[in-house]
């Protein structure tokens, strides 16, 4: 399985010449058997690096900086 990385998705778009307007996680489960223990969790308080590592799905809204 290969996946991109939230921080490498970001790194991207900025290098790319895109701006990060906002950034949020969902903590939610997916299926009935994969739980994400972090919906249990106040993450709201930890560094964006963990949130990230930490979300399900980790939801970028972007633009360019030349437009």
């Amino acid at each position: 399985m290969n996946y991109v990385t939230p921080w490498e998705v970001i790194h991207l778009l900025e290098a790319s010449g895109w701006a990060i307007e906002e950034q949020w996680g969902s903590f939610d489960a997916i299926g009935a058997d994969a739980g994400n223990p972090a919906s249990a969790l106040d993450v709201a308080a930890l560094p964006v690096s963990l949130q990230q590592a930490a979300a399900t799905v980790w939801n970028i809204v972007a633009r360019r900086q030349d437009g």
